[in-house]
C-alpha cells in the first residue's frame, strides 16, 4: 500500500518521514508487559535500526503501509516486532467515482478548509471531535461503504493482502468512517436510507433514523470486514482506530467486533482535553469493552502530536494526560498513541514511556 496523502499538513508530514506511529499497550495472553502495536506508515530506509528502536521502545507490533511488509518481517522477527497491514478507504484513482458525497455546505467548508493555509486552520480537529460551534469535515475523501463495489474492493485488496504478505499478524484498520462525521450523501445511501426510514419512521425522527442508519450500517461494514480477515486466517489479529469521529456517537467501537479498539480519551490539538473528560472515556472504553463482544479489548488513545513549526503537545502535558488515564483504567495497562515522531527523535522519551505504562 501506498504511503498515503491524509490529513494534508499533519499525516503527509508524519507518513513522508515514518513517523505516523500509534502505540496500542494490552494485558492479553498472559504477557507481563502487555501489548503494543506501533502504526508506523511507510518504513523503507534503515529497518534494522528502525525495528530496534520500536522494540527498544517496548513496543511489540508494527502496523505499516507500503509493498516491502516481506522484508520487514524478518527484522520484525529479529526484534520481536509483529507486522500489521494498515488497511483503510480512502479511495485510489480508479475507485474515486465510489467515494462518499456531501451536502453543499459541507462541500463549502471543505472548500474554506483546503484554502485556509494557517498552521492550525483556526482550530481545525483534522478528523476528531470538533470544537463546540464548529462545523467541521474531513479532507480526505473515504470510500462509501453502502456500495457493493466498496465492498468488494475491500475484499479483494484483502485478497491481496494475505496472498502476498502470508506472514504478517494480522490487519490494522484506520479510516473507517464518514467524511462529514455523520452519513453519506451519494445516490446508493440516500436510497439505502429511504428503504431504512420507511421501517422506522412511525417510531422516531427522520434525523435520529438517519444517524441510527449511519451507524449500524458503518458497523455493518467494518464487521464484515473483520470476519472476512478472520475467513482468510483465521489466526489473525485485528486492531482498529476509531476515526474520523462519528459525531452522534464518538464512543461507539465497542460495537466493532476486533481484537483491539483504539478510542480516543485524549486528541492532537488545542485546546487539550480536560482531566474530567479523559478519565469519563477511558472509563467507558475500558468498562463497556466487552457490551458487544466477548473477545474484544478496549484500548485508550492518547494523540501527540509535536511539530516545532505549529502543533505542539509538550511532554509535561502528554504525560499529565497519561497519568489521569492511568488512573482511570486502574490496573488496565491499554494505551494507543500517535505519533510516534517525538519518540524517534528521543529514544529516553519511549523508554519513559514503557515504564510509566507498565509499572
Amino acid at each position: 500500500m501506498k504511503i498515503i496523502l491524509l490529513l494534508k499538513n499533519l499525516f503527509t508530514v508524519l507518513c513522508a518521514s515514518a513517523a505516523f506511529c500509534a502505540i496500542t499497550i494490552s494485558a492479553e495472553d498472559n504477557k507481563p508487559d502487555g501489548f503494543r502495536l506501533i502504526w508506523a506508515g511507510g518504513i523503507n530506509l534503515n529497518i534494522d535500526k528502525i525495528m530496534k528502536r520500536i522494540s527498544d521502545s517496548g513496543f511489540n507490533a508494527a502496523a505499516v503501509s507500503g509493498a516491502n511488509l516481506n522484508t520487514l518481517i524478518p527484522y520484525g522477527q529479529k526484534h520481536n516486532v509483529g507486522i500489521y497491514y494498515w488497511f483503510h478507504i480512502i479511495p485510489p484513482e480508479n475507485m474515486k467515482q465510489f467515494a462518499q458525497q456531501m451536502s453543499p455546505e459541507e462541500n463549502e467548508i471543505l472548500q474554506k478548509l483546503t484554502a485556509d493555509k494557517s498552521v492550525d486552520k483556526n482550530g481545525y480537529q483534522f478528523g476528531g471531535e470538533p470544537l463546540p460551534g464548529h462545523r467541521e469535515v474531513l479532507e480526505s475523501p473515504l470510500l462509501c461503504f453502502h456500495c457493493p463495489e466498496t465492498v468488494e474492493f475491500c475484499k479483494k485488496h484483502l485478497d491481496a493482502v494475505f496472498e502476498r504478505y502470508p506472514e504478517i499478524t494480522g490487519i490494522a484498520l484506520d479510516y473507517i468512517g464518514y467524511q462529514n462525521y455523520r452519513c453519506c450523501r451519494c445516490k446508493q445511501s440516500t436510497a439505502l436510507f429511504e428503504e431504512y426510514y420507511k421501517k422506522v419512521q412511525s417510531r422516531m425522527s427522520r434525523e435520529a433514523a438517519l444517524e441510527q442508519f449511519s451507524l449500524e450500517t458503518l458497523v455493518q461494514f467494518s464487521n464484515e470486514l473483520s470476519a472476512y480477515i478472520r475467513k482468510l486466517k483465521p489466526e489473525a489479529r485485528i486492531a482498529t482506530h476509531v476515526y474520523p469521529v462519528f459525531i452522534p456517537d464518538p464512543l461507539y467501537g465497542n460495537r466493532l467486533d476486533v481484537d483491539y479498539c483504539c478510542q480516543t480519551v485524549a486528541w492532537f490539538f488545542k485546546p487539550y482535553w480536560p482531566p474530567e473528560k479523559i478519565e469519563k472515556y477511558t472509563r467507558y472504553v475500558i468498562g463497556n469493552e466487552k457490551k458487544y463482544f466477548p473477545g474484544a479489548r478496549g484500548v485508550p488513545f492518547i494523540g501527540l502530536y509535536q511539530n516545532p513549526q505549529g502543533h505542539f503537545k509538550s511532554d509535561e502535558e502528554f504525560f499529565n494526560e497519561l497519568e489521569v488515564m492511568k488512573k482511570a483504567s486502574s490496573a488496565r495497562r491499554d494505551l494507543s498513541i500517535c505519533s510516534f515522531a517525538p519518540f524517534a527523535r528521543n529514544p529516553e522519551l519511549g523508554k519513559k514511556l514503557a515504564v510509566e505504562i507498565i509499572k
